[in-house]
């Protein structure tokens, strides 16, 4: 069971990517003569990370869109203000109209680099853990708070891959701040130093545990509902699917106002100054001295951003990018 937690949670990476609930199916017997080879742990941690890269191609271009939904308010002021972005399929028209078909899949290669590293850290560090709190807790909660720590410290080796996700789905095509991975790091790094590349960490950090809470409190409830209302008394693939996508919907919408502070401590800084100028350059530059604090950095933290968002802007500037979220639901369900 830890095995398929583990691969569930490196297939709903990038962060949190929150291990989900153990799915019970029932599997039909295979035929008569017919031998079905067992996988090892290593064998299906790797299963789960491929189908976790998979999962994260498809759905690359609803993240793409999620993220202008949630920085938009921010950094729009250089392509002419307002909400430019209003729904998923005006959305997705405008990116490919105005920067091509391939910005759909634009801070990809980040979020596919931290696929491998974040399953590597969750796997070395979460049996460990499970055998530490053994004789301290028992089940579910031993395997939900391994879960949280493993998936915390997991999230915060690859945490810079995360931001830097986020900053190349933002920026548009005309105002190009950073023009490769290596570039963007080295921009950060010079410029911020390391606490550049962990801007916003902590909403990441702090989502993490009611994330998983929520899936192990409403998965149990909603598969026995499930099966009960279908007249079944175990769940096959589809109705694990199923379960499996509703308790994932549940848990995002939950915890999405603190996925958008994220995302909005995640750009601001230079690279806020930077597109908010409308530079059309393929360099990022500290921010001028003389730039107003508020132009640099309009919030201070995580408290600031939810009151100051919700104040100005509602619940619905709160749960910004809720459709997207219901939709990639489904694909990165297990």
């Amino acid at each position: 069971p830890g095995v398929r937690l583990l691969a569930a949670s490196v297939a709903a990476a990038p962060a949190p990517a929150a291990a989900a609930p153990t799915v019970d199916v029932q599997v039909p017997a295979p035929a008569a003569g017919v031998s079905v080879p067992k996988l090892s742990p290593m064998q299906d941690l790797l299963a789960g990370a491929v189908s976790g890269l998979g999962a994260r191609m498809v759905v690359a271009p609803l993240d793409v869109i999620k993220i202008r939904f949630q920085t938009q308010m921010m950094i729009n002021r250089g392509t002419g203000g307002g909400a430019r972005y209003v729904g998923v399929g005006q959305t997705m028209g405008l990116i490919v109209r105005e920067e091509g078909l391939a910005a759909l899949w634009k801070g990809n290669v980040a979020a596919l680099a931290m696929v491998v590293p974040y399953a590597a850290v969750q796997f070395a560090t979460f049996y460990q853990m499970q055998a530490a709190l053994e004789p301290i807790l028992p089940q579910p909660y031993r395997e939900l708070l391994a879960g949280a720590a493993s998936a915390t410290l997991a999230t915060t080796v690859t945490y810079p891959l995360d931001l830097l996700r986020t900053r190349f789905a933002a920026q548009h095509e005309s105002q190009r701040v950073y023009s490769s991975v290596a570039h963007a790091f080295r921009t950060i790094y010079s410029s911020c130093g390391v606490s550049g590349l962990y801007r916003g960490i902590f909403p990441t950090i702090i989502e993490i545990v009611p994330y998983m809470a929520l899936q192990f409190t409403f998965y149990e409830g909603l598969k026995q509902q499930w099966l009960a209302m279908r007249g079944k008394p175990t769940p096959d693939p589809l109705d694990s699917v199923i379960v499996g996508a509703m308790t994932g919907l549940i848990a995002k919408l939950a915890t999405l106002p603190l996925d958008n502070a994220k995302k909005r401590l995640q750009v601001q800084g230079g690279f806020l100054t930077t597109i908010n100028q409308g530079s059309a350059g393929s360099a990022a530059t500290a921010p001028a001295a003389g730039d107003p604090p508020r132009q640099r950095r309009p919030y201070t933290g995580t408290l600031d951003v939810l009151w100051r968002v919700g104040r100005k802007e509602g619940l619905r500037g709160l749960f910004r990018g809720a459709v997207p979220s219901i939709v990639k639901a489904i694909p990165n369900s297990d």
